[in-house]
């Protein structure tokens, strides 16, 4: 099975590089990752997402959830509903659109849509280190990236550069990797090719209150943001989110035993895979 998977990766390379007046260099490449993270910085209970990678013939790549492909096939044929909203919100939420060096980092923070892109590389040191992964070959790689340290796991018997999130730049593609603080881990769970349609519009893999309209902001500006609304409490949100409305908004919260929850309470400070203290 292996040796038939590495058959296709080489395929791939050739047909997606090649000059064919055929034109059957539209192969495209998929690998669903399962992340692993811890959502509060006091507290050492683990979540779980599947997330997916799809690198474009062209060598575009998209980093996103799972559950925004469904988003996107739904609001081609109607609108959301706030079933869609219960089934398909996750706590983290965002889309990684690369291009080269070029990565677009999209977002839902609160109800507006933001955007930001970045020229970025990374300084990869390559150790020494095996094992396997899925049973490929795996070589071990380590990176600072932005305030954290990260150790990857690649593989060159699958020649292709990217990665989960943001990461890429290796001789290969990288199956696993993870902070120092073991707070986030992302490993690969399946690998495919064929042909598969990602949607420009990228506003149709996000839920919003709001028009969806992407606010196309600067990087500092952007973390600035995100890191002032999770801090905010409850009652501070919703004004935030109503923000230019009229009228002042507040509500009262109860627990399944009818105990009054605070909304003015600050809430646990989110662990983010970019550091910003």
């Amino acid at each position: 099975m292996k040796n038939f998977f590495v058959f296709t990766f080489v395929l791939f390379s050739i047909l997606c590089f090649a000059q064919s007046a055929t034109r059957v260099d539209k192969i495209d490449f998929k690998a669903s990752y399962r992340l692993n993270y811890k959502k509060f910085a006091s507290s050492d209970k683990t979540a779980l997402e599947n997330q997916v990678l799809i690198l474009k013939s062209d060598g575009t790549s998209y980093f996103m959830f799972e559950t925004m492909m469904g988003l996107d096939s739904i609001q081609k044929v109607r609108s959301l509903d706030i079933t869609d909203i219960m089934l398909y919100r996750s706590p983290l939420y965002y889309l990684i659109e690369r291009k080269g060096n070029k990565v677009t980092h999209f977002e839902l923070i609160g109800n507006d849509l933001l955007k930001y892109s970045e020229q970025l590389g990374f300084d990869w040191k390559l150790v020494a280190g095996q094992k396997i992964i899925r049973e490929y070959n795996c070589k071990k790689a380590t990176v600072d990236f932005e305030g954290r340290q990260w150790t990857a796991w690649y593989s060159d018997e699958i020649p292709l550069n990217a990665g989960p999130y943001k990461f890429y730049g290796l001789p290969g593609l990288i199956l696993e990797i993870s902070d120092s603080e073991s707070l986030f881990n992302f490993s690969v769970e399946s690998m495919e090719s064929g042909n598969f349609t990602v949607d420009s519009n990228t506003s149709n893999y996000f839920i919003s209150d709001g028009d969806n309209t992407i606010q196309d902001i600067k990087k500092e500006d952007f973390h600035d943001v995100r890191k002032k609304f999770y801090k905010m409490s409850m009652n501070e949100s919703i004004k935030y989110m109503n923000r230019g409305e009229d009228g002042v908004y507040s509500m009262e919260i109860t627990t399944l035993n009818g105990e009054k929850v605070n909304p003015n309470r600050k809430p646990k400070t989110k662990n983010f895979i970019e550091k910003y203290d």
